[in-house]
């Protein structure tokens, strides 16, 4: 029988399990979420800084995302946020209203597909609850891992109401409409 998952936004009490989620994949643990927070080419790989910072955020009553469920343990996690908080974008005035789903990660152990679509799904309540009038998927730049990886990503994004639109460097550009009034 499968676990129910529950979606909920990261906060400090979820400390420990997101701690022990992060260190199921080396890439994970050692970025802790913090390079799209980062400006292109300032992200440093080091992974007690960025835990730390990943800390600060969450000592300081934000929430910089949502974190997957099952019982007790974390099986998922999206940073997701207004766009500008994410340098790893490129900025303009166009996307001031857009939401963005710059990381995405699901425990190797757990339902990838379905870990992964009830995050992205809460993610996109989120955004809409709080005026967004699109999300977008993870910057061109993000690498989620080799070829099979990055088709696997894209394809999660567009089975779930997003559409490509560009190419991108590494993953495809990928969005969703939420309010016809854009």
């Amino acid at each position: 029988m499968a676990s129910k998952i529950t979606v909920t936004p990261l906060t400090i009490d979820h400390w420990e399990c997101v701690s022990e989620l992060f260190a199921t994949s080396s890439g994970v643990n050692r970025c802790w979420c913090m390079w799209p927070r980062r400006l292109r080419g300032t992200h440093t790989a080091d992974p007690q800084a960025n835990r730390a910072a990943m800390k600060a955020l969450l000592d300081s009553g934000e929430s910089p995302g949502l974190i997957a469920l099952t019982e007790k343990d974390a099986v998922g996690w999206c940073a997701v946020g207004p766009r500008q908080q994410y340098p790893q974008y490129e900025q303009t005035t166009k996307q001031r209203n857009y939401w963005a789903i710059p990381c995405l990660y699901v425990d190797p152990t757990a339902d990838r597909t379905t870990v992964a679509r009830a995050l992205i799904d809460a993610a996109v309540d989120l955004a809409s609850e709080n005026g967004a009038v699109a999300v977008e998927g993870p910057p061109s730049y993000w690498l989620p891992g080799d070829a099979a990886a990055v088709k696997i990503a894209s394809d999660t994004f567009l089975e779930n109401g997003f559409e490509q639109v560009g190419p991108g460097k590494r993953m495809p550009a990928v969005r969703r409409i939420l309010r016809s009034d854009v």
